[in-house]
C-alpha cells in the first residue's frame, strides 16, 4: 500500500529534500520573477496537463556561507554551453568561505531517469553504451551573463511528476525522483539570476 499522497505536495518537498543536496543547508525559498522550463503546466509552456510540484532551495555550506563557485565537469560527453546554461554530466559547488567542494548534481546518480536505472539495475556502462571515455574530466566554471565574475549565491529547482504517491515503488523516496533541475546563481557582484543548469531528468 502506497503513502498516503499529501495534501500539499510542494509542502511535502520543502521539508524532504533530495539526496542530492543533502550535504548542504538548503533552505525552502521563492524566485519570483524566474520563468522555469519544465513538464505540463508547471515549465514555461503549459499544456494544460495536472500542474507538477515545483520546489525551490537556497543553497548553503554546513559552514554557513553561501557564496559559492559552480563548476560543471564532463568525462563522457563534452561540455557545451546554450545561451548562459553550461551542460555537462555533473556540477560541483566550492564554497568561498571555506573552500570546501561538494557533488551538486550528476546526470547519472541523481533524478527519475537515473533512479529509475537503479531500480532495473541498469549499469553505468550501458546506459553509455559504447561512448568512450576520453579519460580526463573537461571542466568549466560557471561566469554571470552581465559581469563575468564567478561568485554566486545557489538556488535549486526541483520539479516532480504529480503521480508519484499513487506508485509504491516510489514509496518513501518521492523527493529522488524530479523530472527536472533548475540550478541558478545569483551573482555575488551584480545580483544578476544567472541560469547555468538545466536538465530534464525524466
Amino acid at each position: 500500500m502506497s503513502n498516503t499522497k499529501p495534501e500539499n505536495q510542494t509542502a511535502y518537498y520543502q521539508e524532504h529534500p533530495p539526496k542530492c543536496i543533502a550535504v548542504f543547508l538548503a533552505d525552502p525559498a521563492q524566485l519570483n520573477n524566474i520563468e522555469f522550463d519544465g513538464h505540463g503546466s508547471s515549465g514555461i509552456y503549459p499544456n494544460g496537463l495536472v500542474a507538477n510540484p515545483n520546489t525551490v532551495f537556497a543553497i548553503k555550506c554546513q559552514c554557513g556561507g553561501g557564496v559559492y563557485s559552480i563548476v560543471g565537469e564532463s568525462q563522457h560527453d563534452e561540455i557545451w554551453r546554450y545561451k548562459n546554461l553550461v551542460i555537462a554530466e555533473r556540477y560541483f559547488l566550492e564554497c568561498s568561505s571555506c573552500h570546501s567542494r561538494h557533488l551538486f548534481f550528476d546526470k547519472f546518480l541523481h533524478g527519475y531517469n537515473a533512479e529509475g536505472f537503479k531500480i532495473e539495475r541498469v549499469s553505468l556502462s550501458e546506459i553509455l553504451g559504447t561512448r568512450e571515455s576520453p579519460g580526463k574530466d573537461e571542466k568549466i566554471m560557471c561566469e554571470c551573463s552581465t559581469c563575468k565574475n564567478t561568485m554566486f549565491k545557489v538556488f535549486a529547482r526541483f520539479e516532480y511528476p504529480p503521480d508519484l504517491f499513487d506508485e509504491p515503488l516510489f514509496e518513501g523516496k518521492e523527493q529522488e525522483f524530479f523530472s527536472w533541475l533548475t540550478g541558478i546563481g545569483k551573482c555575488n557582484r551584480c545580483s544578476t539570476m544567472n541560469l547555468f543548469i538545466d536538465h530534464e531528468c525524466a
